[in-house]
């Protein structure tokens, strides 16, 4: 029980400061973000659920988004698709934030809406993108510094909410005072 205290308290920690450092600048010294609102500016206010094609070509994208011109389902057009880790979910990308891409990519997810996918193909280092956007949803500054935090830890930000949701109250329900009859010591 205390290796489980002590490591769960710990990860809080880290967690906690991860989520307060900014991007790293040129001089690779992260910056400590000060308030909620300068945590804002950095991810925006907005998540989006999207999905994506990946190909090799313009000329492959341009095809695909013709296709899509004539109605034809961006799920039907998965399969075309060069990434495998996105196929097994139709191309879904999950729930993310703009910052979580390089500028050409972002700047496409930031200005489709719900139900838009882009009409012109978004030049990445990993190739040529289709992307459509399912859901937008606001987010909170709370869920912003979760998403921050799972986002460099390489977790889904809504189980990494779970988990620190979960952890907080196994360490308040668990916590003992040292001045009280009960403790037993660590």
């Amino acid at each position: 029980m205390r290796a489980i205290f002590l490591t769960t308290a710990c990860l809080l920690i880290s967690l906690t400061s991860i989520a307060a450092e900014k991007p790293q600048k040129k001089n690779n010294k992260p910056t400590q973000i000060t308030s909620g609102t300068e945590l804002a500016e950095n991810l925006g206010d907005k998540q989006y659920h999207a999905r994506h094609i990946m190909v090799e070509s313009e000329p492959e994208a341009r095809e695909i988004i013709a296709q899509l011109n004539l109605q034809t389902d961006f799920s039907k057009l998965i399969d075309k698709s060069k990434d495998a880790g996105s196929i097994e979910q139709g191309g879904s990308l999950g729930w993310v934030s703009p910052t979580d891409f390089e500028p050409p990519f972002a700047d496409a997810l930031r200005n489709l809406r719900k139900g838009e996918y882009s009409k012109k193909p978004v030049k990445s280092q990993f190739g040529w993108h289709i992307i459509k956007v399912d859901d937008v949803r606001i987010i909170t500054t709370s869920s912003k510094e979760e998403t921050k935090s799972a986002n460099k830890a390489g977790l889904n930000p809504k189980d990494m909410g779970d988990f620190i949701r979960k952890s907080k109250e196994a360490l308040t329900s668990n916590y003992k005072d040292p001045a009280s009859a009960e403790f037993t010591g660590l």
